[in-house]
């Protein structure tokens, strides 16, 4: 209780975690939490259908859920960011404890029954009221909770292995550490650079590890096929043993979880009502027609990506998997004059960062303040507290973690750690993590990384200036299929001319891009386009027959 009383009073008085919790802590903080969450949903059961209000159900429900949300998100982000493995250990233990726990409370038929005198009530309700009702009733449906008993059981039993196997699977790609060395004649066509900052083993050759870092400069830059396929092959055999079998166990469990709830696949059941494409036949004619859509774009580009080929190698077997960065790459540097490389110096991750932060602050009327206070979990993480310009209202606090290391999530994203909230009476600022994996030092980022950082930021914003009442519609609490769409839409913004102005700065001269560098990279924004979106739709399909 001391603990995340202490946390809490951080959080709430001046925006600071904890990041110093030992093991122990893991593990008592997340007894504390199911220990109290019991207790609540015990007491909520106990009201009788004639006292039941929306305050006394789910709106105690959704006070805990906002008390309480971050300490569990805290709990299980060391799991992803922390550089002691012991503590991601922990941390990953916990999650599975308490994704498990919050299962169970999640079929409690007591509570699903008393909040649903509450559906009889529904045109008295606010609108986030209304709509917290249905998303309750829509999961409990879900959840079986209309069904007897046996057939629940075998439904949490489901859910919870199901999510046993999938914290398991991302803490081994967590954990996945492999080197493969090269000599650099291997390397021939990667920056100098580039080579200098990749460690030499005893024998003298370089290191390369999994990370973005290594693996996209020399699938993209790298004239050496054997060097390419061998790195390709063992980026795509991550963990590939441990994490195909949890995989397939995976699918079988969801497919069997579908049919128990009445289902005909995982799919008709994970869209039904949390996603703006309500139906599986929705998704199918969406990816099909797509498709159709980019197919003669997307033959334009591979035909001129194997002549390109072919020209160079005299090689006529077409692009493979291991080809297609390189000669996408090359393509856009020989038909069109863009090296991505020239762009590196224009982008240097302190000025990026700047400039990112500036736009973002311009155009949603923002004030960001670096907290040089807040006790961090590594030296490169860095914290801003959000305000608003005009008001001078605190919106909540941000966490950049831009650098791979060995344990951490190994891709970009943005983790909600608190949810914003606000009425009348009360006022819950948020805070969110960002995490990505961009290069370390001069001479910079690549544009790439650049609109990832955008994106991801853009990611950011929407958790910080989101302006409900309910803590559970806040953020990035949305239909699924709309997540990504706010971020979509700001990292345009990567793609004008006034804003690459102001997000490049040369490291040496302080020189922004060149008016001729500006427009070869805006012109050349859609070559490639068509592969490049078909893979998309590929791996979307995939998933999709999957399950």
């Amino acid at each position: 209780y001391i603990l995340q009383k202490k946390l809490t009073d951080q959080l709430m008085e001046a925006g600071k975690l904890n990041w110093n919790l030992t093991v122990s802590d893991l593990y008592d903080l997340s007894e504390l939490y199911m220990r109290e969450k019991r207790q609540l949903f015990d007491t909520i059961s106990q009201v009788a259908a004639s006292e039941v209000n929306f305050s006394n159900t789910l709106g105690e429900l959704e006070r805990f859920e906002r008390d309480w949300t971050c300490l569990v998100n805290t709990l299980t982000l060391y799991q992803h960011v922390m550089s002691t493995p012991e503590l991601r250990k922990a941390s990953s233990e916990a999650d599975k404890k308490m994704s498990n726990f919050d299962i169970e409370m999640s079929m409690r038929v007591n509570v699903f029954e008393v909040v649903k005198c509450l559906v009889a009530q529904s045109g008295t309700l606010e609108a986030e009221e209304k709509r917290c009702l249905d998303k309750f009733m829509l999961k409990g449906r879900k959840n079986g909770l209309e069904t007897g008993e046996e057939q629940r059981n075998v439904i949490e039993k489901l859910k919870q292995e199901i999510s046993d196997l999938c914290i398991e699977f991302q803490k081994n790609l967590n954990e996945e550490n492999s080197i493969l060395l090269f000599n650099p004649d291997q390397l021939i066509g990667t920056t100098q650079s580039f080579q200098d900052s990749l460690k030499k083993a005893e024998n003298g050759l370089l290191e390369l590890t999994l990370s973005y870092p290594h693996f996209f400069p020399v699938m993209e830059t790298c004239s050496l096929s054997e060097t390419r396929l061998t790195l390709q092959r063992a980026f795509n055999s991550r963990c590939k043993e441990t994490n195909s079998a949890i995989l397939l166990q995976v699918l079988k469990l969801r497919h069997e979880l579908a049919r128990v709830l009445g289902y005909a696949t995982y799919s008709d059941y994970t869209l039904d009502g949390v996603t703006m494409a309500a139906t599986s036949q929705c998704v199918k004619e969406f990816l099909e027609n797509l498709k159709v859509k980019m197919k003669s774009m997307a033959e334009e580009d591979l035909t001129a990506l194997s002549e390109l080929k072919l020209a160079e190698t005299g090689d006529k077997s077409g692009i493979a998997m291991h080809d297609y960065r390189y000669y996408m790459k090359r393509r856009e540097k020989l038909h069109f004059g863009l090296d991505h490389e020239a762009f590196r110096p224009y982008f240097p991750v302190t000025k990026v960062t700047e400039a990112v932060c500036g736009i973002y602050q311009e155009l949603l009327g923002l004030k960001f303040t670096p907290d040089t206070l807040c006790k961090l979990w590594h030296e490169d993480v860095r914290c801003h507290v959000v305000h608003d310009a005009a008001s001078g209202e605190l919106l909540g606090h941000f966490f950049l973690d831009l650098f791979p290391r060995e344990g951490k999530y190994g891709h970009a994203c943005c983790i909600g750690l608190q949810p914003s909230c606000h009425s009348a009476t009360f006022s819950q600022p948020a805070v969110a993590v960002m995490l990505a994996n961009f290069t370390r030092g001069d001479p910079g980022l690549t544009h790439d990384e650049v609109e990832t950082f955008f994106h991801e930021f853009g990611h950011l914003m929407h958790q910080l200036c989101s302006r409900t009442r309910l803590s559970c519609f806040s953020g990035t609490r949305v239909e699924r299929d709309f997540v990504e769409t706010p971020s979509q839409m700001l990292e345009n913004w990567c793609w004008t001319m006034d804003g690459l102005r102001r997000l490049s700065c040369h490291f040496e001269t302080g020189e922004p891009l060149p008016d001729q560098m500006v427009g070869d990279l805006v012109r050349t924004r859609f070559v490639n386009h068509g592969t490049q979106t078909l893979r998309q739709v590929a791996l979307s399909t995939l998933d999709f027959v999957l399950h």
